[in-house]
Order: C-alpha cells, then sequence, then structure tokens
C-alpha cells in the first residue's frame, strides 16, 4: 500500500481515486463474507436453506467485479457500501445467540436477491427478529420465505403471532419500493447527486444484551439530521462528499440531558452512531468526525498505521489519560478534521459559539500536543505518517485562510 493512497484518506482536500476506493471496498467485502461463511456455513445450513449459496456468489462477485461492465460494476460498488454487509465481527460467544448472526445474513443475502432475483430461500428463528431492507423495516418475524425475479420480490413472514404477512416490492427507476404489505419507510436524508440517502434505523450494537441506548428515529430525527447534512454542504461541500461517499445509516442514540454520544466501529463501515441533538451544528461537526473515523479504519484495513508491539503510549489531550500511538492517531484524524471544518465556517462568517460546540481554541491547543506525540512516535508505518503529516499541512493552511486568530471569532 502506497503512502499516495493514505494521503487520500487523510482529508477531503486530497485527490482521491474512487475506482480504486471503490475496488478496494467490493474486495474487503468479499473477504468478509467469505470469513462468515468458514466460520458460520454449518448454522447457515441447517437453519437459512439458499443463504449460504447466496452469499458465496456474493462474495465472488465481489471478487470478480473489477471484470464486470461499468452498470454492473457500480451496484456491486453501492451493495458493498451498506453496513449489512459487514460480516467480520466474529466472536465464541456469538454461537449462543445464533439469530442475530443468522439475521446477519438474512440482511445481506436479502439485498443480494434485490441485485440477483431468481433465487429462493428462507429462515426459521426461535425468537422474532425485525430486518431492513433497501430503506424499509419490515415487522418483526420468526420466518422468512424470499422470492422473486428482476422486477418484483416478495418476501413472507411468520410473525410472533404466527399470523403469514406479505411484503411485495417492486423496482423503480430510484431502486425498490414496497407496494403491498406491512412494510414500513424508514426516515432518510437525501444527498441529492453526491450519494445515496441517509436512513435512519436502529441497528443493535450488542449480541448478548439488549442495546437500551439504541433507539427508533422519532419523527423529528430526519429533519435534525437533515439540517446538519444541509449546512455542511453550504458552508463545505468537500466535507459533503466525504460524508457521502461512506455514510449510509445513522441509527439514533436516546437523548439525554447533558449528554451526548457518538460512535464508529471498525467492523460496521458506513454505520454512525449518533445523539441527534437538536443543535445543527453540533450534528455537523460530529459526522465529520466520525466519518473521519469510518475512513481511518478503511484505510487500517488496507495495512498497518502502527506498531503495538512497541508498547508505546502518549497522553490524550482528549481523553486526559496515556493512549496507544494509534490512538493518538485516530484522534488527531478525528479532531483535526472537525477544526478544519471549523476554519470553513469561520471562512464563511457562520458563528461558532464556545456554547454548542468545542471551542477553536481547545482543538488548536489539542492538535498542537496530539502533533508532538506523533511527531515523536516511533511506532507510526508509512502508512500512519503518511494520514496525519498531510493532515497537519491542510490544517495549517485553512488556518492562516481563517485568520490566525480564527479561534476569537467564537462568539
Amino acid at each position: 500500500m502506497t503512502p499516495e493512497i493514505a494521503r487520500a484518506y487523510s482529508s477531503p482536500f486530497e485527490a482521491f481515486d474512487e475506482d480504486w476506493h471503490a475496488g478496494w471496498t467490493r474486495q474487503l467485502r468479499g473477504r468478509q463474507l467469505n470469513a462468515f461463511l468458514e466460520h458460520w456455513r454449518p448454522l447457515l445450513q441447517r437453519h437459512a436453506p439458499g443463504v449460504a449459496p447466496a452469499l458465496s456468489e456474493m462474495a465472488a462477485a465481489m471478487f470478480s467485479a473489477d471484470g464486470a461492465d461499468a452498470a454492473e460494476a457500480a451496484r456491486l460498488t453501492e451493495l458493498a457500501a451498506h453496513p449489512f454487509c459487514n460480516l467480520q465481527a466474529l466472536r465464541d460467544e456469538e454461537a449462543r445467540q445464533p439469530d442475530l448472526l443468522l439475521s446477519r445474513a438474512l440482511q445481506c443475502a436479502l439485498h443480494w436477491s434485490a441485485h440477483r432475483p431468481g433465487r429462493e430461500f428462507h429462515l426459521r428463528l426461535s425468537r422474532p427478529l425485525t430486518l431492513g431492507f433497501t430503506g424499509y423495516a419490515l415487522p418483526p418475524a420468526v420466518a422468512y420465505r424470499v422470492s422473486g425475479d428482476a422486477k418484483r420480490l416478495e418476501i413472507l413472514l411468520d410473525t410472533a403471532a404466527h399470523a403469514q404477512r406479505g411484503c411485495a416490492f417492486e423496482r423503480a427507476e430510484e431502486g425498490w419500493r414496497s407496494v403491498t404489505g406491512p412494510a414500513r419507510k424508514l426516515p432518510a436524508v437525501a444527498l441529492g447527486e453526491t450519494g445515496p440517502d441517509i436512513v435512519l434505523r436502529p441497528l443493535p450494537r450488542s449480541l448478548l444484551s439488549p442495546d437500551l441506548e439504541v433507539v427508533p428515529p422519532g419523527p423529528g430525527c430526519a429533519a435534525t439530521l437533515g439540517r446538519a447534512v444541509a449546512l455542511i454542504a453550504r458552508h463545505s461541500p468537500a466535507y459533503h462528499r466525504w460524508i457521502a461517499r461512506l455514510l449510509r445509516v445513522v441509527s439514533p442514540l436516546r437523548l439525554e440531558p447533558g449528554k451526548f454520544n457518538s460512535e464508529t466501529y471498525s467492523m460496521l463501515n458506513g454505520a454512525l452512531y449518533m445523539t441527534l441533538h437538536p443543535d445543527p451544528l453540533r450534528c455537523a461537526e460530529t459526522l465529520v468526525h466520525e466519518v473521519s473515523h469510518d475512513y481511518l479504519h478503511q484505510l487500517a484495513a488496507m495495512g498497518p498505521l502502527s506498531d503495538s508491539s512497541l508498547g508505546e503510549t502518549f497522553h490524550s489531550p482528549a481523553r486526559g489519560v496515556p493512549r496507544p500511538t494509534l490512538g493518538i492517531l485516530k484522534a488527531h484524524h478525528a479532531f483535526v478534521n472537525v477544526l478544519i471544518f471549523y476554519y470553513r465556517l469561520i471562512m464563511a462568517g457562520v458563528e461558532v459559539h464556545r456554547e454548542l460546540a468545542r471551542n477553536v481554541s481547545e482543538l488548536e491547543d489539542w492538535r498542537a500536543q496530539m502533533e508532538d506525540s506523533l511527531d515523536r512516535a516511533r511506532a507510526l508505518t508509512a502508512l500512519g505518517q503518511a494520514l496525519w503529516r498531510p493532515l497537519a499541512q491542510r490544517a495549517d493552511q485553512f488556518r492562516a485562510l481563517a485568520g490566525r486568530d480564527a479561534s476569537a471569532h467564537c462568539a
């Protein structure tokens, strides 16, 4: 892996090879699907006839997509970008709750059947689970039977009350749409020509206990997220494209007074967990921060960013505790991209209130401390170096453009 690739993942102001990125993402998804099948094929064969072959086909298509025509490669690229494809998080204890593993497999197979129709498969679970399909939520069910062709997909469900319900979808120009049955359209934020919609849907993070912080999207969630996305698009189109390239699902976290949380996971690219704060600036900052993590996660899948065997640690100004070199690199990548986003707002004449967001002065202080650590780090690989140094240079450029007293603009 070359440093030029790492530089492209440092900020949205670097040259980005879209075709290379799309091909890499497909390869990553293919490997993850094969890893899943390697561990859980007997479980799938026992409980989900037809699902394992569908996933095998999907993995093979991801690996061979570079030889496909442009339209086919584009469809596979979009399929690979959705977080339902990420099945790499395999832990021994998951075997104690196979239903959630099976639901992951069916989630993948559902979308694959929409891409490669004409196959039938079914799945039975010991308890009802809710799945999503192309921006819709299906009702909780204990069994699914899927069939269809290139224009119509039918899903027959056995609900928790042992009543059969049928959902039918038809292909339209903009994708699949529900025509009959109880499928519920999920709220979404449109990105226009920049990218596919961002769908709001709950994605449980825990497989062994209820995830009480993850909540269904409320009636105002899409509008709240939409205002943040519009703010980014208006004042920094580069960060709007940066977000649209990767983000597919936002899973709302419970809104509690005085708490504002957000998370991304290396095993679930394309999904973001966040409290949807009513202030659009705070939500916009979170989108920039967390999607930056997603870029780092993808880069880390290409090659190591640091050598953890050295046991090197540095003080983290963000957490106030020692952190490994990779943790400092990850924090620097996210917070400095947020800092540049603030510089862009200041250049556009937007007032950044201290009580609503981390102030620029604090971020500049954190940046100085983290870059001192990264400059002294022995554990960073060439990829790690090529991630943070171009970002630091971009931050210097935008600081100069925004004014060296940029923090004074925060009223």
